[in-house]
Order: structure tokens, then sequence, then C-alpha cells
């Protein structure tokens, strides 16, 4: 699974115009569109059971976050910078505009968000700011950056209400996204990622991904990252941005949306699957992350 064969057409591209969920039959797709006046924020959850391609190129600078994906490894190239890597919630591709952008997916679940800015309002921003204009940044793929991600959360929240304020909430938000970005990315050519080797990272991935209801220690992880777990805490902390506790917590919540967008299960039912005590915990934890509690989550229109 390479971005290669894609460009090569040995695998049918299914990448639509940018905001529309146009993906193949087989695809089941959910997309929220908010059109705000200085950003667009795309949301979508695909349900994929066979390997999803995408080949176009940005017209804005772009800012792409994974939500939740359930599983899968993800191959994207943008020039001559490459990565391939099992996603985990929380990493960002961060895309200068005018590149063209290639990647695959193969797994079960993309639930994701794409923040786009057109260059020349970014500009503008800085320039209100007193940067230093043209703003341009070096591509980051499967990279950590906290602010950047729950930023874009809090937009992709947003972009789903129907209160009047979200836009104006949005507005400034999506102002703080290109200030960030202009600040701290300006003139920085892309990096490898740190902490962890990439097969290291996957391997830690997968048995979160697959121990999700049960208890899981840092010991547990230190034992399948081959490390210490004093090791593993600043090696972790370096490749995810967040201690291996936070990372789990932010996995368990991930699959907890899923399942309340997805299933009728009960919540009470949903906690317990997701590895948390009760049905309480989830909803102090959902509402501390999401800002509304799984019930109204659910009863949210998408």
């Amino acid at each position: 699974m390479t971005p290669d064969a894609v460009r090569a057409g040995e695998i049918p591209n299914s990448c639509g115009v940018e905001g529309e969920c146009a993906v193949p039959l087989d695809v089941q797709c959910e997309e929220i569109i908010a059109d705000w006046p200085l950003a667009r924020v795309v949301i979508r959850r695909e349900s994929v059971d066979r390997e999803r391609s995408w080949n176009a190129v940005k017209r804005d600078h772009t800012v792409m976050v994974n939500l939740g994906s359930g599983g899968g490894r993800f191959a994207i190239e943008v020039g001559d910078v490459s990565a391939l890597y099992t996603p985990a919630t929380g990493d960002l591709s961060i895309l200068p505009a005018g590149r063209t952008f290639v990647g695959m997916f193969q797994g079960r679940t993309l639930d994701y968000a794409v923040w786009m800015m057109p260059a020349a309002t970014m500009d503008r921003l800085a320039a209100e700011a007193g940067l230093a204009v043209p703003v341009e940044f070096g591509v980051r793929l499967s990279h950590r950056d906290e602010f950047l991600y729950r930023t874009l959360e809090r937009l992709a929240v947003l972009a789903r209400s129907a209160d009047p304020a979200a836009a104006t909430v949005a507005d400034g938000l999506n102002r703080a996204v290109a200030l960030h970005l202009a600040t701290v990315y300006d003139g920085v050519a892309a990096a490898p990622a740190a902490g962890l080797p990439d097969e290291t990272a996957a391997a830690l991935i997968d048995y979160v991904e697959a121990r999700l209801s049960a208890k899981i220690s840092v010991e547990e992880l230190a034992a399948v990252a081959g490390l210490t777990p004093h090791s593993l805490l600043a090696a972790f902390r370096a490749r995810f941005g967040r201690s291996p506790l936070q990372y789990v917590i932010d996995q368990r919540l991930a699959r907890a949306r899923r399942l309340l967008s997805e299933t009728p299960r009960p919540i009470a039912e949903i906690a317990y699957e997701v590895g948390l005590s009760s049905q309480s915990h989830l909803t102090n934890l959902f509402r501390s992350r999401f800002g509304v509690t799984p019930a109204a989550y659910r009863r949210a229109p998408r």
C-alpha cells in the first residue's frame, strides 16, 4: 500500500472535490462542512472495508487531524516527504498551499477533520499581527502539535453546533490556528518523527487498540516497546506529544464517540466497552473534552 500505487493508477483514486463526500459506493461517509469567513472546516467519518485513496492538489494551507481512526495503516506523500504509519488520535498533517497530496488508508474507520485557509487570508492575518509575509512552512506528516489538535477538535464541535455564537468563537480559533502556523512553522522545513521508531510506535498503537476495553498499564506498554517504564515515558511523549495515560484516555473517548454515533447501545454499556468504570466516568471525561455529555453528542445532528 503506497502512494505510488495511486499515482500509477493501480488503485482507483476515490478523491473528489475538496469538501464533498465523493467516495466509492461501498464506503459509508458522513460529512459536515463549516464555511466560516476565515477558514473552512470539513469533518468526515468514513467506514472503510478496503483500501481508500486520495490524490489532490491542496489549494489552501491545510491541516488534517485524526479525530479517532479505528486502526489500520496510512500512507501519505507530499512532494519528497512521505510517511507510512498507524494513525493515532491527534496525529496531524500540515500541508502548505499548492502542494499535491497523495495518500492511502487501509483500515476500518476514518474520523478526521480538515482545516483549510487561503494563503492570502493567512498572509493578511500575519501582516495585521506584525509578522513576516508571505507565510511559508514545510510539510509535516504524522506530526504532533497539542495546540493544533485541541483547537481543531474544538472547531469540529463548533461545526456541529447550532449555537449562534459558534461562528464568533470559531473566528477567534481560526485566527489562532493561522497565527500559530505563522509563528511556529514559518520558515521551518519538515522534520522526522522523534522518540520511538515507526515500527515500535505502530506496535504500541495496535496494542492499545486491541485492549481498549481492559486496563492498560505503563508496564505493559513498556514491555511491548522493549523499554523500561521510565524510558518509555520520555520516548512516548516525544513521539505522541502526551503521556501513555493521556493517550489511552484519548483512544477510549475516540471509540466512545464512534459507538455513540454508529450504534444504539446504552451509554453505560459503551463506557464499559471502552474500559471506563461507569457511565458517570465516561460522562465526566466526555464533557471535559468535548463540552457536551455523551447523550447530547448522540442527539446532535450530523
